[in-house]
């Protein structure tokens, strides 16, 4: 009974926080409305149509009537690559946990045609991956079995059927090193010179919106940073508490036990890893420089 009263009081915390602030794209289908909506903006010379499925596999959408996706009626083409963007505005947004959260379904070729999500902080700054990405703080609602890398980068292949994809991304640093307060994400499909007469990539209910889930979660403790694991034999992983306020590491600093600086990192959020693999097995000293609060961490490489 207290286990059950708890889920449901998670649930209802949870459901509330999204409903305080969301913005959605369920593309002409049930609650959307000007006001909350997300806007994609396709390529004008690219393949993604905003329509009713009428294909074999891709035949309605998750949110009737339509959806978005590699052509409404016709199997996606060779030596292809096309993309739509969704931006999405960070200034309607407090502190938390930003998730961005889509249902999918996939018919590409396996390890022979992707489609790739990438986002970017500003429209100056490089794509970056969703997947084995720092500051992504996470991603999941998907069969691992359906990303794989392709020519070093992650991207979805193969066959899925209505997954319910989240990215999250911690507002507290988004707002440090985003000028135009927005955040781009990037959907790029890419086929080879193969024809497999396949659908391709159909995404539906688009929300961006905060979440408290992922902070709920967490292993409760006194400490406000953690690294683990110590000894490492070069991944640390850094960690903070939430605190229900604004934080975000501005720098972090290995300094050997002679007091000299060997590495440097900048503004970062406050779940990240580093990588210590380059230096020599021995102990070293971890100075982390939050806007909350300044620590030290003896840490010990491994060979």
């Amino acid at each position: 009974m207290t286990k059950t009263l708890s889920l449901c009081i998670v649930f209802l915390f949870c459901f509330s926080l999204k409903a305080q602030t969301s913005f959605q794209q369920y593309f002409d289908g049930a609650d959307t409305s000007a006001s909350n909506s997300l806007f994609p903006k396709l390529d004008t010379t690219g393949i993604w149509q905003i329509g009713r499925p009428s294909k074999l596999r891709f035949n309605t959408a998750f949110t009737q009537p339509r959806a978005i996706l590699t052509d409404t009626a016709l199997s996606y083409p060779i030596n292809d690559t096309s993309t739509f963007i969704v931006p999405i505005g960070l200034n309607w947004f407090n502190n938390g946990i930003l998730a961005i959260e889509w249902v999918q379904s996939l018919d590409l070729e396996e390890d022979k045609d992707f489609g790739f999500v990438e986002f970017r902080t500003s429209d100056t700054a490089a794509w970056s991956n969703i997947f084995d990405n720092n500051y992504v703080y996470n991603v999941f609602g998907f069969d691992s079995a359906n990303v794989k890398q392709h020519h070093g980068r992650w991207g979805f292949t193969g066959l899925s059927d209505r997954d319910n994809v989240w990215v999250c991304l911690d507002l507290s640093w988004l707002w440090q090193v985003s000028p135009s307060d927005t955040v781009y994400f990037r959907y790029q499909i890419i086929s080879d010179s193969l024809d497999s007469q396949q659908d391709g990539w159909m995404l539906d209910n688009f929300s961006a919106h905060l979440t408290a889930f992922h902070t709920i979660n967490e292993n409760k403790t006194d400490a406000f940073l953690q690294l683990s694991p110590n000894p490492s034999k070069g991944i640390v992983n850094i960690s903070a508490r939430k605190t229900g306020t604004v934080q975000y590491i501005e720098s972090i600093e290995l300094v050997d036990l002679k007091g000299m600086v060997i590495k440097r990192w900048g503004l970062s959020p406050t779940k990240f890893s580093i990588d210590l693999s380059d230096q020599a097995a021995g102990t070293y000293i971890l100075r982390i420089n939050s806007n909350l609060k300044k620590e030290e961490f003896r840490i010990i490489l491994q060979p």
